[in-house]
């Protein structure tokens, strides 16, 4: 609605007439309401879900759109507005061509055989259906993602799956591997063997062929600035992020030269004492710690101060 102080000027349908006409005229397509729907459906399900930000949203809408010859969307425009406002962003993203082949080809390998699309639908659909985004048969992306993958497919077992990705980044040893490390280290690489498969409860005895050791670094407390990624090698990455998953590190600093010019007293560790660590700790060209980071435990607990 247009208005001009209280009055109204134009209508949301006057408006959207008006830039019709414009788009006609200049020789470009404009999507209807009913053309954006369709768009939305061939995109979405229609359905509650995760919440997606609406230029996301959009972004997606205006590929479909470009795609069958209208102009694109603006995020502000009345259109998406009323669209937005009619579902209240209940949407589900749809797989993309791209999301089916990846799964595809991460449970099935090149072979001798042409399979059936039943048979290869069947292998994948458990995993999209654990995401609330079924696949059918008739499901445009997943026949296209077919042509790109060819029939003549073997379906890989999850042991199979397993011992792949697990003869790369482990070596036999004498221990048992941490279940949970496990899943993580193939869940990065391969998504397709579900947590509750039998696979998991099997007794691998291996261990990291190069672990990933976090001696280095410590959690940031406070407003120490986290390391971008804590430094390891490619066979190492997988345990790294397995131990830094949900938790900010930095490498640790080192400020041994600070400690070593304290001196032992009979009184406790003073705030004093404390505040001016800080302090030299910034002179030096380092982060200030937070009161209740381990080093002043450490002060704390040897009694020092300057």
């Amino acid at each position: 609605m247009l208005k001009l102080g209280d009055k109204c000027i134009a209508s949301d349908s006057d408006i959207r007439t008006a830039l019709k006409y414009e788009a006609e005229l200049s020789g470009k397509r404009v999507a209807t309401f009913e053309d954006l729907e369709n768009a939305v459906r061939a995109e979405f399900y229609i359905k509650p879900g995760p919440a997606i930000h609406r230029a996301t949203i959009l972004k997606v809408i205006n590929s479909e759109l470009l795609r069958n010859g209208y102009k694109h969307l603006k995020l502000g425009n009345q259109l998406f507005t009323d669209m937005c406002e009619k579902y209240k962003l209940n949407l589900v993203r749809r797989p993309t061509v791209q999301d089916i082949e990846t799964i595809i080809m991460q449970t099935h390998e090149q072979g001798p055989d042409e399979m059936t699309p039943a048979q290869i639908l069947s292998n994948i659909q458990w995993h999209f259906a654990a995401k609330n985004t079924p696949l059918e048969i008739s499901t445009v992306a997943f026949r296209g993602a077919l042509a790109r993958t060819g029939l003549h497919l073997r379906h890989l077992n999850a042991e199979h799956i397993v011992s792949q990705i697990v003869s790369k980044y482990y070596s036999a040893a004498p221990m048992q591997e941490n279940t949970d490390r496990l899943k993580f280290v193939v869940n990065l690489f391969n998504q397709t063997v579900p947590s509750d498969h039998p696979i998991w409860d099997k007794r691998w005895e291996i261990a990291p062929r190069r672990e990933w050791n976090d001696s280095d670094y410590e959690v940031c407390i406070g407003d120490i600035p986290a390391d971008l990624e804590p430094v390891a090698d490619a066979l190492q990455r997988p345990f790294m992020l397995f131990s830094t998953r949900g938790i900010k590190m930095r490498k640790k600093q080192n400020c041994s030269f600070l400690i070593k010019s304290l001196r032992r007293s009979c009184t406790k560790t003073t705030a004093e004492t404390i505040e001016r660590f800080n302090e030299d700790l910034k002179a030096a060209g380092l982060y200030p710690y937070d009161h209740s980071h381990p080093v002043f435990e450490y002060l704390k607990v040897q009694g020092l101060n300057y």
